[in-house]
């Protein structure tokens, strides 16, 4: 059997104090040779014996707080339509995709406020 492999290699450079200072990505699939940069990521490993989720969070120095909540906002967002699409579940999808619509609404009313 022929099977197809891909691969996605993560590269960080961390500053003195192991900070990272750029996070670069690029994947076999994708086309192009260059490497995307990212100011943030955020990688989850399932561990079926432990029943637990090992997360890898980064960001670099540069990513704003601002830009960060959005970040969340919409890895919350995949998470809904993965829920739906990986399980069926409509109804913890539509729970999480509220959420995430209260979510957007506080950042709404923070910039508002000037915060």
């Amino acid at each position: 059997m022929n099977t197809k492999k891909s691969e996605i290699k993560i590269n960080v450079d961390l500053d003195e104090h192991n900070v990272p200072e750029e996070i670069k990505w690029e994947a076999s699939d994708k086309p192009g040779d260059s490497s995307n940069e990212a100011r943030a990521m955020s990688l989850g490993f399932w561990d079926h014996d432990q029943k637990n989720t090992l997360r890898i969070d980064l960001w670099t120095k540069e990513m704003e707080v601002h830009d960060m909540k959005l970040f969340h906002i919409d890895l919350i967002g995949g998470l809904s339509e993965s829920i739906r699409s990986a399980t069926g579940d409509h109804a913890m999808a539509d729970m999480v995709q509220d959420f995430v619509q209260s979510l957007i609404e506080h950042v709404k009313a923070e910039e508002r406020q000037g915060g």
